[in-house]
């Protein structure tokens, strides 16, 4: 199907979301299996219980049953109470990743408790076009404060995707974050009176998706949920008429069956993914990291070696996000000449680029591989 495609199933303990651009699988996100399990976003009201010394940060009780580990903690002392959104996500045993620089995100804006200031994202170019956006945002923001919905120092940043939409939108947007904000703030406060931790806040992996991939528009949102409200529920979510019109009941019907998703998701259980010029791009995670081989196939060509490594390069950022696959990546690419590595570092940088994990490339090292470092923000697939 050509076009963009969102796929909503939220039936039973798994919510799963994909987006499909002109019947490709470009984007999957699924929810963790264990629904308490800290994820990316989700703000607690935690407690400082350790301060190792040599480590200059602290260890906190997220909930009673999970940690966080604060990096910098100068300025925090051991029983302190404070609300923390989980950073990135950790792996099995070890403390989560979690910061005190909070953002509330939507779609077309982001609040930011804390840090104040409007601030219009830099890519929106037209000077016209950005006032009407800040204008929008600042009065949405002074109208918040009014009713006291948002401390004074929160701030707002209008993201890119705004471009798309009449700046009403972004103001409406920014009114449904701070009552988020507010409630947060609300179940803060109920748990200092109770003297205990946990989750106030955060995005479900369904609405995380939804609001990256709300621009540009998709051509249709297929949704299947329970309860008689889901649909609306779903369209409510992104304060824009345009998307709202798009979504369609899926009823019974499975949308990632029906958009032919699932033969793309088993794929994703393999290690090997074929490249067009026949070579293989190979991905394994292991304890310590994610090493990524590439093989030429057949092809002995001296050719080969440098084609399959830029097709590779295309490639091998889309796989590791619809695999969920984080942390340190090594890539092990076909013998090349070094004079080749250009070409297909520049291509491995364009995917990135288009990629809305953040990611480090660290470059090559003395042996000739390629070292990425991605932040873990969805759990392996």
């Amino acid at each position: 199907m050509k076009g963009r495609v969102v796929a909503l199933d939220l039936t039973g303990r798994r919510a799963r979301a994909a987006l499909m651009v002109d019947g490709r699988l470009e984007d999957l996100v699924t929810a963790p299996a264990d629904p308490d399990a800290p994820t990316h976003g989700r703000l607690y009201r935690a407690q400082v219980i350790r301060k190792p010394g040599k480590l200059g940060g602290a260890f906190l009780d997220l909930d009673g049953t999970h940690h966080g580990f604060l990096r910098d903690a100068s300025t925090v002392r051991e029983g302190a109470r404070l609300t923390v959104q989980v950073a990135s996500l950790a792996e099995p045993g070890k403390a989560v990743p979690v910061t005190p620089n909070l953002l509330v995100k939507g779609a077309f804006a982001i609040l930011t408790p804390g840090r104040p200031g409007t601030n219009v994202s830099r890519a929106l170019k037209d000077g016209e076009r950005r006032a009407a956006l800040a204008e929008a945002a600042e009065a949405a923001m002074s109208e918040a404060r009014d009713r006291g919905m948002i401390p004074g120092d929160t701030g707002a940043i209008v993201r890119t995707a705004a471009d798309a939409v009449p700046p009403a939108c972004v103001a409406a947007e920014i009114a449904a974050l701070a009552e988020r904000w507010d409630i947060a703030a609300d179940r803060a406060a109920a748990l200092d009176t109770a003297r205990a931790t946990g989750t106030v806040g955060g995005w479900t992996a369904a609405y995380a998706a939804l609001i990256d991939w709300a621009a540009p528009l998709p051509d249709v949102v297929r949704v299947r949920a329970e309860g008689p409200d889901a649909v609306e529920t779903v369209a409510a979510l992104i304060p824009d008429r345009a998307w709202a019109a798009r979504i369609e009941d899926a009823g019974r019907r499975d949308p990632f069956d029906e958009f032919g998703l699932w033969e793309a998701v088993d794929a994703l259980a393999r290690p090997s993914v074929p490249l067009p010029s026949g070579g293989r791009l190979v991905i394994e995670p292991t304890t310590a990291l994610v090493a990524a081989d590439v093989n030429t196939g057949q092809d002995l060509s001296s050719a080969a070696g440098p084609t399959a490594n830029v097709e590779a390069a295309r490639v091998l950022v889309r796989e590791l996000r619809l695999r969920g696959l984080g942390g340190q990546v090594v890539v092990d690419f076909a013998p090349m000449a070094k004079k080749e590595r250009r070409r297909v570092e520049e291509a491995l940088r364009a995917a990135l680029k288009r990629d809305p994990i953040e990611t480090v490339a660290h470059g090559w090292t003395t042996l000739g591989l390629f070292e990425l470092q991605r932040k873990r923000e969805r759990p392996p697939l």
